[in-house]
């Protein structure tokens, strides 16, 4: 199966579109993946092959969608989330930047239950302008079409969050984290202790 997968740069394309979508029609496909539609189409047609895509006609135009009795969709989801898609894109532009101590992605998208409507959470701590941080995830908003949200706080915000036991704080490190920059245990143990 895996030899029939991943085959050429257009195919990555292309699922990295279809997988998070909730339908969309061939040419709308080829627009977001930057292929041709015949290539598209070529790819298309061997995902809905292979059991990875499903097809629904409405009018004269044809919708593909991840079909959700594959086995391994959300696997693949997975996959794509941590190499190709919107998270490893915002790591590497939010890793870029300096006065950053610690910063990583939360909730769903984290957790893996990424979809076309989700949208993103991310801490940030440090001493960045918030106008900076607001500029770069604009920027990765419109190229993703994805609403980020952030929570930047300044070192001091954060250890008084610590000192009142934010809950919020708690909770966070308890779930699945996708972490972006800084000291991820050194980040846990800070949590921790301020339970402790």
């Amino acid at each position: 199966m895996l030899e029939k997968l991943l085959r050429s740069k257009a195919e990555v394309a292309v699922l990295n579109v279809v997988l998070f979508s909730d339908g969309l029609h061939l040419r709308e496909i080829a627009r977001r993946a930057g292929v041709s539609p015949y290539e598209a189409k070529k790819e298309l047609d061997s995902l809905v092959h292979l059991g990875i895509l499903l097809t629904e006609k409405k009018g004269n135009q044809v919708f593909f969608y991840a079909n959700t009795d594959c086995s391994f969709l959300e696997d693949l989801r997975n996959l794509f989330s941590k190499t190709e898609g919107v998270l490893t894109q915002i790591k590497e532009r939010l890793q870029k930047l300096d006065g950053i101590r610690y910063c990583f992605v939360f909730g769903s998208a984290a957790a893996g239950r990424i979809s076309e409507k989700s949208d993103i959470d991310i801490l940030v701590i440090g001493r960045i302008s918030e106008e900076r941080l607001a500029s770069v995830i604009f920027e990765l908003q419109k190229s993703f079409k994805r609403e980020i949200n952030f929570i930047l706080w300044s070192e001091k915000d954060f250890r008084k969050k610590l000192l009142e036991k934010s809950s919020f704080l708690r909770n966070i490190t308890k779930r699945n984290l996708v972490w972006i920059s800084g000291d991820r245990d050194e980040f846990i143990r800070l949590v921790e202790k301020a339970y402790d």
